[in-house]
């Protein structure tokens, strides 16, 4: 897959001059690599045509250089075209070791160097050709028509070359720049005939190969431009899915960080005050999270065995619940799983256990038995930790607690797994823990969200997830002839041919007059029915079939109203017209009706040529000359269609693979900070538990402070770093209980002025509490215009923005 890259606005819409070049998106790279390997075939197949012509040109002259125009006009292009293909391919190429890995440095120099050859090569290939037209003003280097005795008289060498030249345009010129640059060539081309021949064969000839040039430059230009709208909306998308993953992350590492400081860091602080000395379970969950705060900050990608998940559950448990804890165990297949779902599994095994020893004793109850089952099949991992304790009722007691709603059921989702708890007043409690390898998505949920089922009497967490915005739409041709570019080249074509026609007409080429009218008529229909705004922009088949007949029509009008014997030269200019008729059928996505009306137009000229005794060699002639049109852009519209979808599916993989390591970073980050602001406080009470120091007051008194702050910063996120935090710990030495919290969500949405006002007020009412309780709420943002809610022993005040009363 290609690089990710940023669209520019701007792309392939410069004024002139070449295409602007920075930052192209995947999408209009591989199609403008695609236009320059078409550039090689259509050279390599008029090539033909043109080495008949430079041997006609020396038989007639006797100047064997002609030849060396052969090298000069076909060599370039059949380098740019190796060129592009190599790139097209080595860009569609997936990696080797791994399809989710970005593509290796090395393939992308080797495209960038391919790149530059195509490009370089097409530029040489219109300074030649360029040089040459403007030679052949001066010097009279082609030869006149009448010196060539042929029975079909062989084109300008120059203007044969006319649609090659205009294709390599499309690839790296502007489409200012190249529709501008193809149009100025013609009256060089025209001055480039000798005298002898007059002005209205080289008239007629260089407008009939401009109406061709110019067709299949619309069409080139517009895929162009679909390309970069496909790009832009890549670009939209992969910064959009960023942004989803990269906050969804923030979510997870804020939810995994308030996990492990409430299961590790806090489960030993609440238990320091109520120790008169130090106990080897103290010490040992002292240890244990000083241990923990090293590798709390890693996500780790290897995966591990079912049969490992049970030693790491079994020490967990033992840990914390010695060996009263009855552990067994059920392997029947030995799973892998990622580390971060063992490490959710135990880690929400570990708080099961600890809510059961805090809660689950009551005064009028004996022993608890406490079991811990692991059973590992088929249908994936499940942990059961159970208590025959005194059990509570989820419908009142819900996920209040962030034992359960955070460390248990928030962690597994987080882990794409599921938790259960089923409980009922004095009839214990059991925890499920379940992950299938099956079920689990790549969706990154997005919040907590609880449902509690009474019936059931158990609660349970719904998963919502993040999804990933939509993919771009494919290529689709349907819409290409009513953009306002195709339809302004569509009536300069029509306009084109009513010039030839007027020149055949004054040339005396056709009997009536008024079937030829007629005949042009009818192509200015089908184009006018081609360009026209149909619903969905699908073209009716019935309307297609109509088009098909007026082309056929047109040629029998025109065809058997040819006054000459003979080649009928450009008095047949309606078999162009009608083969560009059937090239606008494949533009609107009608590719049997296109074929069709080729197959009408060959009849009619098979049936005319025979007619009018004509050489039958003439049917092949001229309708090759209709054939090649048409499979060319038949083959460059399916083919850009199924670049653009393979190179979508790529583009889609791509930015899900940077917004995943993005994401990732992200959380590291976050998590790597809130360890390190963690252990920086925490660590001195921490060690010196470890190493079994006795508890004084003044550790008593740090562990209830450190306590509150951290539930502080997991409940009240936007206090955190600014003086309240200071204030609330004076408030608390004398002896106020605090309570902070944020129901607004970080104070999101908030200016500086508001925010100002809530430190302020907030910083006041703790300087001034003397005794009792204070608690200061952030309010949501639905309750408006309330903004802050402080309440002491003795008052309740709401603020709003202003710092005036709310109420």
């Amino acid at each position: 897959m290609t690089a990710p890259t940023t669209l520019p606005p701007d792309a392939d819409t410069g004024a002139g001059g070449r295409a602007p070049s920075p930052a192209p998106g995947p999408h209009i790279q591989r199609m403008r690599r695609l236009i320059a390997a078409f550039v090689a075939v259509i050279a390599a197949v008029t090539g033909i045509f043109i080495a008949i012509t430079i041997r006609v040109m020396v038989n007639t002259t006797g100047r064997w250089a002609f030849w060396l125009l052969l090298p000069a006009l076909v060599l370039p292009p059949v380098v740019a075209g190796a060129a592009a293909a190599i790139g097209l391919l080595t860009s569609m190429r997936r990696t080797d070791a791994n399809e989710d890995e970005e593509m290796p440095p090395e393939r992308l120099r080797r495209i960038g160097a391919a790149d530059r050859i195509w490009r370089t090569a097409l530029l040489v290939l219109l300074g030649v050709h360029t040089t040459l037209v403007l030679l052949a003003v001066p010097l009279p280097i082609i030869p006149f028509y009448d010196q060539v005795r042929v029975a079909a008289p062989v084109p300008n060498i120059l203007v044969n070359y006319y649609l090659v030249i205009a294709v390599a345009a499309t690839a790296v010129l502007s489409p200012r720049g190249r529709f501008l640059y193809i149009v100025l060539l013609a009256p060089f081309l025209i001055a480039g005939y000798p005298a002898q021949d007059g002005l209205r064969l080289p008239a007629e000839e260089v407008m009939i190969y401009l109406v061709s040039s110019l067709g299949n430059m619309a069409l080139l230009t517009w895929l162009l431009r679909q390309a970069q709208a496909l790009d832009e909306a890549d670009a939209r998308r992969r910064a959009l899915l960023i942004r989803l993953r990269t906050d969804a992350s923030r979510a997870r590492a804020r939810r995994r960080a308030d996990n492990f400081i409430h299961d590790r860091i806090l489960s030993v602080l609440k238990v320091i005050p109520t120790e008169s000395t130090e106990t080897a379970q103290l010490r040992a969950g002292a240890r244990e999270a000083l241990a923990d705060l090293d590798t709390a900050a890693a996500e780790p990608d290897a995966p591990v065995r079912s049969s490992e998940l049970l030693t790491a559950l079994t020490r967990r448990l033992r840990t914390i619940g010695g060996d009263d804890v009855v552990i067994s165990d059920s392997i029947t297949q030995d799973l892998n799983l990622p580390q971060e779902v063992a490490r959710a599994l135990v880690d929400a095994a570990a708080e099961a256990l600890r809510n059961s020893l805090t809660h689950a004793a009551g005064p009028d109850r004996g022993p608890i038995m406490r079991t811990a089952a692991l059973r590992s099949d088929a249908d994936g991992i499940t942990i059961t930790v159970s208590d025959d304790g005194r059990g509570f009722d989820p419908e009142h007691t819900g996920t209040i607690r962030h034992g359960v709603s955070g460390s248990i059921i928030a962690r597994m989702r987080d882990a794409q797994g599921q938790a259960r708890i089923d409980s009922s007043p004095g009839a214990g409690t059991t925890v499920t823990l379940s992950w299938n390898p099956r079920t689990t998505t790549a969706e990154s949920p997005t919040g907590p969200c609880a449902r509690t089922d009474p019936g059931a009497g158990r609660a349970q967490a719904a998963v919502p997830t993040a999804r990933a915005p939509a993919v771009a739409p494919p290529l689709s041709l349907t819409s290409s002839m009513e953009a306002r570019t195709p339809r302004i080249i569509v009536v300069c074509i029509v306009v084109l041919y009513a010039l030839v026609t007027l020149l055949e007409v004054r040339a005396g080429s056709y009997r009536r007059l008024v079937p030829v009218i007629a005949g042009l008529l009818a192509i200015g229909l089908a184009a006018l029915a081609l360009i026209k705004r149909w619903p969905a922009h699908r073209m009716p088949a019935r309307e297609a079939a109509l088009v098909v007949a007026a082309a056929g029509g047109a040629n029998v009008l025109v065809l058997f109203q040819i006054d000459f014997a003979g080649w009928p030269g450009y008095a047949a200019w309606c078999l162009g017209a009608g083969a560009a008729v059937c090239c606008g059928l494949i533009a609107r996505e009608r590719p049997r009706q296109a074929w069709a009306g080729l197959a009408l137009i060959i009849a009619v000229i098979g049936i005319w040529t025979l007619n009018t005794g004509r050489e039958p060699i003439i049917i092949i002639t001229l309708g090759a000359g209709q054939l090649f049109p048409l499979l060319i852009w038949h083959l460059t519209a399916r083919i850009s269609i199924d670049i653009t979808a393979r190179t979508a599916a790529s583009e889609a993989a791509g930015a899900e693979i940077t917004a995943r390591r993005r994401a990732h970073q992200e959380s590291e980050t976050l998590m790597r900070q809130a360890m390190t602001s963690v252990r920086r406080r925490v660590e001195p009470l921490l060690t010196a538990i470890a190493e079994g120091a006795p508890i004084t007051a003044g550790m008593r008194t740090r562990a209830r402070m450190l306590e509150a702050e951290l539930r502080d910063e997991r409940r009240a996120p936007f206090f955190t770093g600014t003086r309240v935090i200071e204030s609330a710990r004076a408030a608390r030495i004398r002896g106020i209980d605090v309570i902070l919290l944020d129901d607004r969500g970080t104070g999101n949405g908030l200016t500086d002025d508001a925010q100002e006002v809530i430190i302020g007020q907030a910083i006041r009412a703790l300087d001034d509490a003397r005794r009792g309780q204070v608690v200061i709420r952030l309010l949501p943002p639905r309750q408006r215009p309330g903004l802050l809610s402080i309440v002491t022993d003795n008052d309740i005040l709401t603020l709003n923005e202003n710092g005036a009363s709310a109420a």
